[in-house]
């Protein structure tokens, strides 16, 4: 029934079709389309759909925040959570084994790193970073209510101008000519104070 619903080019046995259909959310996934291994990670107290829905700027805000507070930690200690050596994960690992434990590294009950490990921490400080500079351009040309949820066939032919922008100016690459012209508070935040980009042939006419 539903690779008839999917693959008919008949509108009549389509709606015969969908009296037999009911839309309900996944009770696994609860409608996020991701698998609960996918699900189980989280940042921030939030997973992966979590974060695709949210506002760019907001996403960037909430990015630049656990950035800051990761820095801060590195900087005050160097061992905090630190994960154990290869000597002392195999004591680890024995240890786990005399009291009735599995020796595999996939076990259950293996020993995780903590959230605070030096390499979390490092994770997030530079991962972090380079995230918000890739966000930085599109959300100065306005388009910071965008979510990274949104389908490109949703947005608007002015929306993927400036994304187009965006991207090639992330990239420090030289802008298109282009026969569109841009709205001025585009144009103005093409202007930052780091010239990173060359004059834009786009900008408002006189």
């Amino acid at each position: 029934m539903l690779d008839t619903f999917a693959n008919t080019k008949s509108g009549s046995m389509k709606r015969r079709v969908a009296q037999f259909l009911t839309v309900a959310p996944c009770p696994a996934c609860h409608g996020k389309r991701l698998k609960p291994e996918a699900l189980s990670v989280a940042f921030e107290g939030l997973d992966v759909a979590d974060l695709s829905e949210l506002p760019l700027a907001e996403l960037s805000t909430l990015i630049e925040e656990a950035v800051e507070r990761a820095t801060g930690d590195l900087d005050r200690t160097e061992t905090a959570g630190q994960a154990l050596d290869n000597a002392a994960r195999r004591d680890a690992v024995q240890q786990r084994v005399d009291a009735g434990g599995s020796a595999h590294a996939a076990a259950p009950d293996v020993r995780k790193t903590p959230n605070h490990s030096v390499e979390k921490l490092a994770a997030t400080a530079r991962l972090g970073a380079e995230l918000v500079n890739r966000l930085r351009p599109i959300i100065e040309l306005g388009l910071g209510y965008l979510s990274l949820g949104r389908t490109t066939p949703t947005l608007s032919g002015g929306e993927l101008q400036r994304l187009r922008l965006a991207t090639r100016r992330s990239a420090a690459r030289p802008l298109p000519r282009s026969s569109t012209v841009c709205a001025p508070s585009s144009s103005a935040a093409l202007w930052n104070p780091g010239r990173r980009c060359r004059p834009c042939a786009c900008s408002p006419r006189s």
